[in-house]
């Protein structure tokens, strides 16, 4: 069995290499890890503090899916509007459009809205503040002690923070809810309703372009550089991967 997933390790960064426009991957930061029993197959500086950038909305997301019906029609509001930082990827939001929970959880993930985070935070806890110490109570309840969240977008803050081990926990916890699978694996998606009409196009561009499906997310920020959390299966062989603290940012992200 380690053979072969040795072989699948291989393939992976074989496949992964082409897809990017840098001739290397270097992030200083890096784990895979057997999804089935989380045995640590590779690790690089895992311990070490990094800046998750936008893979802090894998948490958003569960957090939503576990707090929120996602039936439910919910209106934007200029308040909510009002946090979002400059220079932020969004997914256009604009106060008084409404939308379902399901729908923004995909413009959360998707197109990676920090304009929809904002939303969710506001939605589950009443404020950012306030959803931010859930995140943290969420981090430490998986087992993920050095962490601390300060927003549910991952626009840099130098107090916003983990390591790839505590990402690794958190994309465990994270791939076992079924519709978290389902939205990170949308290649595109459309909201059209009275108050909006857009097509949502997938940041993470191997969901196109290898030969094995790699659902994760993607993110970038000056200083947290280039990072990507993954989930790949082949057969009976799954993998987690951390990439974190990264040196280019090849997603054009």
């Amino acid at each position: 069995m380690y053979k072969k997933i040795k072989i699948f390790i291989i393939l992976f960064l074989i496949f992964l290499l082409p897809c990017v426009k840098a001739a290397k991957i270097k992030e200083n930061s890096y784990m895979i890890v057997n999804a089935k029993d989380n045995t640590v197959l590779i690790e690089k500086n895992a311990n070490v503090r990094v800046y998750p950038a936008s893979t802090t909305k894998i948490l958003t997301c569960i957090l939503a899916l576990e707090n929120l019906n996602l039936e439910e029609t919910i209106t934007v509001t200029e308040e909510m509007l009002s946090e979002l930082p400059k220079g932020s990827s969004t997914m256009k939001l604009k106060a008084n459009d409404s939308l379902t929970i399901d729908e923004l959880l995909h413009g959360l993930m998707v197109p990676s809205g920090n304009d929809a985070a904002i939303v969710v935070a506001h939605l589950v806890s009443g404020s950012t503040e306030e959803f931010s110490k859930l995140m943290n109570e969420k981090m430490k309840e998986i087992g993920a002690t050095n962490t601390n969240f300060i927003n549910p977008h991952g626009f840099h803050d130098e107090e916003h923070y983990t390591t790839a081990r505590d990402m690794a926990k958190l994309m465990s916890y994270a791939i076992k809810n079924e519709k978290f699978i389902e939205i990170i694996s949308t290649k595109k998606f459309v909201i059209n309703n009275k108050s909006i009409d857009r097509t949502y196009t997938n940041t993470n561009i191997l969901l196109d372009t290898l030969e094995y499906d790699i659902i994760g997310k993607t993110g970038y920020t000056s200083e947290a550089g280039n990072v990507f959390i993954s989930y790949s299966k082949n057969n009976d062989i799954e993998l987690i991967t951390i990439l974190l603290d990264g040196d280019s940012n090849y997603y054009n992200y």
